[in-house]
């Protein structure tokens, strides 16, 4: 894997920034263009704009929490940047949500389409797991903890929100 990851550092060079950023733009793409099949919804370019804005942004934050949690846990670093681009390589994955779409539809997988987003979705953060590892030395548990500690932190927060928001709307409502 890690010759894999090198060969094509190199075989971009200067462009490797550009590629996976644009990993991003083609991870919306297939993620929308399998929700338009799925679903039989019309193309809406602002949706679109949305999605890759949220898969944009998410990756950005993500990576940066990641970076963070690594630099307070070891002595090495690893630059956000580094986890940026290579998140974006990995949205490439997302290539396989419409072949997944067509085998679903077909009827030869009975319920693949979700169990399916589920595995293109396993394989993305099992592959972030395993470059946070070769990179920093940590453990199995601890390259876990990192790639989905921005998860967690953003879940937690979220569910704290809409929490206050709730009880703010109570006391407004029946105080």
């Amino acid at each position: 894997m890690e010759k894999v990851y090198s060969e094509l550092k190199d075989f971009f060079g200067s462009k490797y920034s550009f590629i996976s950023s644009l990993g991003y733009f083609i991870g919306a793409l297939n993620f929308y263009v399998s929700l338009l099949l799925t679903y039989k919804y019309e193309f809406s370019l602002m949706i679109f704009i949305l999605i890759a804005s949220v898969f944009f942004v998410f990756n950005f934050v993500f990576s940066a929490i990641t970076s963070l949690y690594i630099d307070i846990q070891t002595e090495q670093h690893i630059r956000a940047k580094e986890l940026f681009y290579f998140y974006g390589m990995t949205e490439y994955l997302t290539l396989l949500f419409i072949p997944l779409y067509y085998f679903a539809s077909a009827g030869l997988l009975k319920s693949a389409f979700l169990k399916g987003l589920f595995l293109v979705f396993l394989a993305i953060w099992i592959f972030r797991i395993w470059l946070v590892k070769k990179k920093t030395g940590l453990g199995f548990i601890n390259s876990l903890i990192a790639i989905f500690f921005p998860h967690i932190l953003i879940i937690t927060v979220g569910v704290v929100f809409v929490v206050a928001v709730s009880v703010m709307a109570f006391v407004k409502i029946y105080a």
